[in-house]
């Protein structure tokens, strides 16, 4: 299971210098990905014109025991770049046809009535009640990686907006200590691929928050948790025309939740 070695690496090159030997190695990897998987701690040390023990600690920085496992780690990151590289086959391609007035209407229709099937009535429904439950717990965090991470600071940059502060996650064991009764958990991964989604995980993090939302494309397995699910969309642009449309979604039925809130409150208070 990939275990957001991206996201690892590229955090350790946006948070230091560009000499930086941690930035450097990272750099390194990330570029040659496909030739870890055979190479020696001693050939990357080589490589990046750095000590063994800089490799080492890097490693460790990194959040793996030993480069062994860092290498693993390597190998799947680029199996998964290989998957990835079929994501947007040419025959999908939106505006293929031409890039005038006609076609293009014609690709956008196409798209928008993929968006349209996708979100469906009992999305929506989900969303209004995940909306409700973000707005009552104390404590709420996002878990996920890549794309999905954009969606999420999305939400949560909007929802700061209204008073509604929202932490972002990587890894589980980076969840920061607090009431469990209070905290909810969301889970945001398109196709439920690159997250270690196992039972030992879901025990984990039930361990932590009391209440473990998953959105996803693609539920895999059965869930232990609640679901706020939309269908998958034949071509790429179209799912991400959906994820940003649902975003939106929710940011609007929080506010909305908020503001009925509101009313009763004065209400309650004018009687």
């Amino acid at each position: 299971m990939v275990d957001m070695l991206y996201d690892r690496l590229s955090s350790l090159i946006g948070s230091g210098k560009k000499d930086d030997v941690n930035c450097i190695i990272a750099e390194y990897v990330l570029q040659n990905i496909e030739k870890m998987a055979d190479m020696s701690i001693y050939m990357l040390a080589k490589n990046c014109g750095v000590s063994t023990a800089t490799v080492t600690r890097f490693v460790q920085k990194c959040g793996y025991e030993n480069y062994i496992d860092f290498k693993d780690q390597c190998y799947e990151e680029a199996d998964t770049r290989v998957i990835a590289q079929n994501s947007h086959p040419l025959e999908e391609m939106p505006f293929r046809q031409g890039f005038d007035e006609i076609n293009r209407n014609k690709d956008m229709d196409m798209l928008f009535a993929e968006v349209k099937k996708s979100i469906t009535e009992s999305s929506l429904e989900q969303a209004k009640k995940f909306a409700e439950e973000i707005h009552d717990y104390e404590n709420v965090a996002f878990y996920g990686i890549s794309f999905v991470q954009i969606v999420a600071e999305h939400i949560g940059n909007e929802l700061l907006n209204l008073g509604k502060y929202c932490t972002y996650l990587t890894r589980l064991e980076d969840a920061p200590v607090q009431d469990r009764e209070k905290s909810m958990l969301v889970i945001i991964t398109m196709f439920g691929l690159q997250l270690p989604l196992s039972r030992e995980f879901y025990q984990k993090a039930a361990e932590k928050y009391s209440n473990i939302w998953i959105i996803t494309q693609n539920p895999r397995g059965k869930i232990p948790c609640k679901v706020l699910k939309f269908e998958l969309c034949q071509h790429s642009t179209a799912n991400y025309m959906a994820w940003m449309m649902m975003a939106d979604e929710i940011v609007y039925l929080y506010k909305e939740h908020q503001a009925q809130l509101s009313v009763s409150e004065n209400e309650t208070i004018n009687k």
